[in-house]
């Protein structure tokens, strides 16, 4: 399988964001994000985008990643090596 970013956000962009996983929990975050799914492709990796010090949600082909100490969340969608090859973007082996 391979990975394309959905969405990624970090400092002030993302405070409001991260800001939700307390008040409206996991689920509404992830809802949240997937609306900028929105199928026009985006950059497509071998590995998921995520650190070792990287919370980690994965759920319907989603995979949410978020730090709150360095102030960042993304959203990337697992696609398979086939349309990952097919594509237009950069496929990192």
């Amino acid at each position: 399988m391979a990975w394309e970013r959905i969405v990624f956000m970090q400092g002030e962009e993302a405070s409001d964001v991260l800001g939700m996983l307390d008040t409206e929990g996991i689920d509404s975050v992830l809802d949240y994000l997937a609306q900028w799914d929105n199928g026009d492709g985006g950059d497509i990796h071998a590995e998921p985008a995520s650190g070792s010090s990287d919370d980690v949600y994965e759920e319907d082909g989603y995979r949410l990643t978020w730090n709150n100490g360095l102030g960042y969340i993304g959203l990337e969608r697992e696609v398979s090596k086939q349309v990952a090859e097919e594509s237009y973007f950069r496929v990192d082996r």
